[in-house]
Order: C-alpha cells, then structure tokens, then sequence
C-alpha cells in the first residue's frame, strides 16, 4: 500500500529556526493518544419506496466516541526528516449509540455499540519509497495481518502538515491544507471489526432495504475552503518554550459518492444500481494547538468544530424478481470534540 508522504517530510529543517518545525529524531518514539467525540442529531431523514415517503430517523442522536492510542518508534531519520517508523497500535475503539432508535419501527442502526481495530496489538512499518515519495505500509516481523486492514492507515499523525512553508513568529499567521482536517476526525485510522446488522423483524417473504450511509463513506481530505494557523503566543514550562496555535477552520464539500455506493452494493452482494448520490458538508470551529520549540514536536490538540450534513440519493433495486425505486435524503448538525496528546519517550 503506498501512502502519501507530506513535504515537510521531505525537506531538511534549520537547526537554529525558532519557527514551529517537526524534527524527528532517529531512535526517539512519540506517543500520542487521541479522543474524538461527534453527537450528531437527526433534523430529518427520509427513505422512499416507489413514491411512498417513511421517517427513517427524524430526531435521532447519534455519539461517536473514538479513543485512539498508538506509539510510534522512528527507525530511520536524516537531517530531522523521517525515513521509517514502526507504529504499534496499543488501543483503537470506537463506540457508537443511537438516542431514539427504538422509536424508528422497522429499522435497524448498523455499527452500534463497541468496535475495535483490527490492528490492535499490531506493529505496523511505514517506510519512504524514495523514488515515488511515498511511504509504503507493511506488518513488523511478528505481527500477523491482512494486508486490506492496511487500506485506511494515515501515516500522518505528527500534524507534519501544520508546519508553515516558510520561518514565522508569534503573532504570524499562514495557510493550512484544507484536506488536513481527515488526520483530525480520524486519527491513526486503521479498518476496524465490522458487525453484520440483524435483519429487522417483518413478514415473512419481505425486502430488506439498505438505507445508504453518506457520513461513513465521505472522505474529509475532500473539504475545500480554510484552515488558518496563527502563533497566538509563546509560554514556558520547566524550559520548554511551548507555542501556542491558534486554527479557524472554515470548510465546506459537495461530492458524488455514486462510485462508493456501488462498491458497497456489490460488497454486500445487493443487486442495486445508484442514479445520484449527492452529498453536502460543513465544518467550522477553532482548535487550539501547542507545539515544543525546543524538541520541535507537537505537545496537544483541543477544540471544538461544528457541521452540517445534507444528502439525496437514489437507487434501483432489484429483488424477488421485483425492480424498486428508491430514494432517500436526509440533513443533520453535529458537534465534534477533539483532544489529544504527545510525549516523547
């Protein structure tokens, strides 16, 4: 699998910048552990069959807890810039609850309660391809897995991408990729046990329909719009001078995932052929970051974002020799927590 591999990886940092620089030190390993909190309420969503309209989750909340914990060792660095790392995932589980549920008839919520990643307790090794300037994802000797586990892994959980291009100083502001937002809302993501969702009670001889899941099968390194940093002010703690970052995200997409849907159509074995499937995201909030000067590595992460989520769908589906048109929309709000931390060991 090859991963892409951020530009501040690739250059040489100035040993005497003052500037916020990421500098990784061959032998060291950097521990971070990460919480995520999304509560998202249901303003309305719709499934319609052959004209007919069913409330599918209107006033529903949905809280995702993620906590993510993994140390990553660097085997190979040169001049700051990292060659390999081995990453050993020591805790990713995500829980999932539904608020309302049981007052949708007919509907069963997929993916609620507890999951954990399949890589726990696994060593993984991310090493740069020189010539294609990416790094490639493999298992450590000893540890055992499925290379598709490795599909969704991001190497970039160091928030190399916050690094400015150019030297700044306190009160400086810059600009920061847009699509830097996804190591956020899924860090040190990695594919996690999926559970098969009971089938709803109903006649015997009836059609069970697969609402599509728009949130799931979005990717956030889409988003377009902002992300500014700015070097809101610079303290001291037991010698360490600790800077701290100031983000304003503004960020928005509308993506076609008809390609998404027919892949999870032809996963689940569903004779379904997608007509439209569009899908519209917002996101805006401010996070504060605090970044060593002296061991040139981020210290923590805390914040605060808010979103909208708007989608229209529809499908055939062809079952029991019967063809079904269908269609399904829905909007929500949500809020969504980050925290996390970094220590050198």
């Amino acid at each position: 699998m090859k991963l892409f591999l951020p530009a501040a990886a690739l250059l040489p940092l100035a040993v005497l910048s003052d500037s916020p620089t990421l500098r990784f030190e061959e032998g060291a390993s950097l521990r971070q552990k990460w919480t995520v909190r999304t509560e998202k309420s249901v303003l309305s969503s719709t499934l319609r069959i052959m004209g007919n309209d069913q409330d599918i989750g209107a006033g529903l909340t949905v809280v995702r807890e993620s906590a993510r914990i993994a140390v990553d060792r660097f085997d190979k660095a040169e001049d700051g810039a990292l060659r390999a790392l081995t990453r050993s995932y020591e805790s990713i589980v995500d829980r999932t609850d539904y608020d309302g549920a049981d007052e949708v008839e007919g509907a069963v919520f997929k993916g609620a309660g507890s999951k954990e990643s399949l890589l726990n307790g696994l060593d993984v090794v991310f090493a740069l391809d020189e010539d294609a300037e990416e790094f490639a994802a493999s298992f450590a000797e000893g540890s055992e897995g499925d290379e598709d586990w490795l599909e969704d892994v991001r190497v970039e959980a160091h928030l190399e991408w916050l690094v400015p291009e150019d030297e700044v100083s306190e009160g400086d502001s810059w600009e920061v990729d847009p699509g830097s937002i996804a190591s956020l809302l899924e860090p040190l993501s990695g594919s996690m046990v999926e559970e098969a969702p009971e089938a709803p009670d109903g006649p015997e001889g009836g059609i069970a329909i697969s609402a599509p899941s728009p949130d799931e099968r979005f990717d956030p390194a889409a988003m377009e719009g902002e992300i500014t940093a700015r070097w809101a002010s610079t303290d001291t703690d037991e010698g360490a001078r600790l800077a701290t970052i100031e983000l304003t995200v503004e960020l928005e997409a509308t993506v076609d995932l008809i390609p998404e849907f027919n892949d999870d159509a032809s996963e689940r074995g569903a004779d379904e052929e997608y007509k439209v499937a569009e899908y519209e995201r917002t996101l805006a909030g401010e996070l504060t970051v605090v970044w060593d000067l002296e061991r040139d590595v981020p210290v923590s992460v805390a914040g605060e974002l808010e979103g909208t989520a708007a989608y229209e769908v529809e499908w055939t589906l062809n079952a029991q020799s019967m063809e079904l048109e269908l269609a399904a929309s829905g909007e929500s709000e949500d809020t969504i927590q980050i925290e996390a931390a970094f220590s050198v060991e």
